[in-house]
């Protein structure tokens, strides 16, 4: 590394000329583009504020850096996901931020960091395709530092001011959990998930101005009031920074119309401005330019009633931290907290309504639906190619050659993987579109376990959880949160959340009396797998297998045992189906992802399946993609199903015209 290296210019641009230099050698290279002073200052302070925080929680960590100090700073279960919840923490202040990162860039980070309008990144290395990913950014100018990992500097450090050295020991005080252990509050309990916000809220103050408060929450440093003279200033903008973090959760924040054409900073401008109520008139003005149309400003009330809408209790926390696998997502996930209580609601109103009998018979039903009224419903049929003519969608090919003609769509409900690498032409979509199918990513595996038994489950310490339909067996939240971060490094967990279904709770009739059943489903399962965080399983090449499967499954049956004693010695039969054993029962199943995809924030919501292709038409005209993989995601609703059948059965355009101009004509 070279003992020196020239910068475009100090901290203005008049401040020439400007160097960095030491008496040994630099700790970084710069592999692309070329810092000015401030961008230095950003990269070495951020680096070390997501060093810090990677030695203290033990999780990849990210920031975003901006003028001297933080804009946000996170720690999550890969890389990727802590820059998304660094940078989500205030997107108006990191806009044009240097990006910090604990780890080695891989190629999903550099494209979340692609998107983004950031000056430059520091990390400790960068696979081959992420740097050629990075190093295009800017036209080629975008600012890559790589530094030593091993470095650290001498115990002090200078400043000159106004010709004068000032010289001090260097702020190598380190905060780990050790600084939590003299608890000063009348309440001495302080969960894990505390400890970790308060080290992680503590190491970025370590790296902003002075005065400076900040909130943390699973993780993310959602509020940062930095360089105030007034520690009430202080606190006060990190208050407000942490409730606009929190307001952005709303629902109708995450449906505001904006307008399709709108670049990044101009969409976080204007989310922005739907937040404020201190707007001028001509910033009201260009605001109301962002929008399909203009949307209703939150009130006073619905403010209030969704910031007090959050948990505080432990037991609250671990009751509801479960749920939130069921929508694909964990705990550190961005949105989880919203669709934990999403999921709440929904089954707090609508209950968990299964049919007697089984799942089969609500099929079954459906299919003598379509029959009744007309329709051909046939099974079993391998549809090799999506037909098209002149851009349109006429029907479909058997893998034995028949194929079947549509009159008026197609509507295809797989992943886009199927959709877009299989079933059509590379051909006959934009490149675009079949890149972004290519990048779609899915999400973690599951496992499912069937138990017959000879007589009813008997559960240890409450009586009621034998008459409960689902029971989730876990730690709590920090134990969800532990199992899916281990799951997604590509462990196998080794404290997994069980969830227990009951059916008999709700239909006595799916087993002979006096018997039992119980049927078991795991959401924190890695696809591809590297190790076991138990350190008991042999994983091989990684390839998941029958042994692996029934290895895991013996781990989770003796847990469980431990909450129905009678268990082990009422099974009068145990089937297990593996990740491997999915796919082979579902193509759509990929590697064994329940869900269609990885529900992360850029393939959820109003982006699914990818933003190259929202929604549910495609570039196909009269081919429609429905499924776990569009909007609104997995589930049993029907939701992408019904949303295209009201765009199939509407009247056709002349006659809704006709319609709409009788209906003025009547008023």
């Amino acid at each position: 590394m070279p003992k020196e290296i020239g910068l475009r210019y100090g901290l203005n641009p008049h401040q020439r000329p400007a160097r960095a230099f030491t008496s040994g050698e630099l700790p970084f290279v710069v592999r692309n583009g070329a810092p000015g002073m401030i961008n230095l200052l950003d990269a070495l302070n951020a680096w070390q504020l997501v060093r810090e925080l990677r030695q203290a929680t033990g999780q990849p960590a990210a920031a975003s850096f901006k003028h001297v100090s933080p804009a946000g700073s996170a720690v999550a279960a890969d890389l990727a996901s802590a820059y998304e919840r660094a940078r989500g923490a205030d997107r108006v202040s990191s806009f044009g931020d240097v990006a910090a990162f604990s780890d080695t860039v891989d190629e999903r980070t550099a494209n979340v960091l692609r998107r983004e309008v950031s000056d430059g990144c520091i990390a400790p290395g960068y696979d081959p395709k992420a740097f050629e990913i990075l190093s295009k950014k800017k036209d080629g100018g975008y600012l890559v530092l790589e530094i030593d990992p091993s470095y650290e500097p001498g115990p002090i450090e200078t400043r000159d001011v106004f010709g004068v050295t000032l010289e001090q020991r260097r702020n190598d005080h380190v905060i780990d959990a050790s600084l939590l252990r003299n608890v000063v509050t009348a309440e001495t309990s302080l969960p894990e998930h505390a400890r970790r916000d308060l080290i992680a809220g503590l190491i970025t103050l370590k790296y902003t101005q002075s005065n400076s408060v900040a909130f943390a929450l699973d993780g993310t440093v959602i509020g940062i009031g930095a360089g105030q003279q007034s520690r009430i200033h202080c606190t006060r903008l990190a208050a407000q920074k942490a409730e606009l973090w929190w307001l952005r959760q709303h629902p109708r924040v995450l449906d505001l119309p904006l307008r399709a054409d709108l670049s990044r900073p101009e969409r976080d401008n204007a989310v922005d401005g739907f937040l404020r109520d201190d707007l001028t008139p001509p910033e009201l003005a260009a605001w109301r330019t962002a929008f399909d149309r203009e949307p209703a400003r939150l009130s006073a009330d619905e403010r209030r009633d969704w910031l007090e809408s959050t948990f505080a209790s432990e037991r609250a926390h671990g009751l509801l931290a479960p749920w939130v696998l069921h929508t694909g997502l964990g705990p550190d996930a961005a949105t989880s907290g919203f669709m934990t209580q999403v999921i709440a609601i929904a089954v707090q109103e609508g209950g968990m309504p299964i049919p007697r009998g089984g799942g089969a018979k609500l099929a079954e039903a459906l299919v003598r639906l379509i029959r009744d009224r007309g329709g051909v419903c046939e099974t079993g049929k391998d549809i090799e190619r999506v037909l098209v003519r002149r851009g349109r969608a006429v029907g479909v090919r058997l893998a034995g050659g028949e194929t079947v003609t549509a009159e008026r769509a197609v509507i295809a409900n797989v992943t886009p993987t199927q959709l877009y690498e299989r079933l059509l032409d590379e051909t006959e979509v934009p490149a675009n579109v079949t890149e972004g199918a290519r990048r779609f990513r899915y999400g973690r595996a599951e496992m499912q376990m069937h138990f017959a038994l000879s007589e009813p489950a008997r559960w240890e310490g409450d009586e009621r959880l034998g008459r409960t339909a689902i029971v989730h067996v876990t730690p709590g939240l920090d134990g969800v949160s532990r199992a899916v971060n281990e799951a997604e490094r590509g462990l196998l967990p080794a404290e997994a959340t069980i969830v227990v279904g009951q059916p008999l709770t709700m239909d006595p009739a799916r087993a002979p009396d006096g018997k039992g059943i119980l049927w078991i489903q795991l959401q924190e399962l890695p696809r591809v797998l590297k190790g076991d965080a138990a350190g008991a399983i042999d994983v091989g090449d990684g390839t998941w297998d029958d042994e692996i499967r029934e290895r895991y499954a013996d781990r989770i049956q003796a847990r469980l045992a431990r909450q129905i004693p009678n268990l082990d010695s009422s099974i009068l039969r145990r089937v297990v189906l593996g990740p491997h054993d999915l796919e082979r029962m579902n193509v759509n199943l990929h590697e064994g992802d329940p869900y269609g995809g990885a529900l992360s924030l850029d393939q959820n919501f109003l982006w699914r399946p990818f933003p190259q292709a929202p929604g549910h038409g495609t570039a196909v005209e009269r081919l429609f993609h429905i499924g776990a993989s569009t909007w609104p995601g997995p589930g049993l609703g029907a939701g992408s199903g019904t949303l295209v059948a009201q765009e199939l059965l509407k009247p056709p355009l002349p006659q809704r015209a006709l319609a709409k101009a009788r209906s003025l004509a009547g008023r």
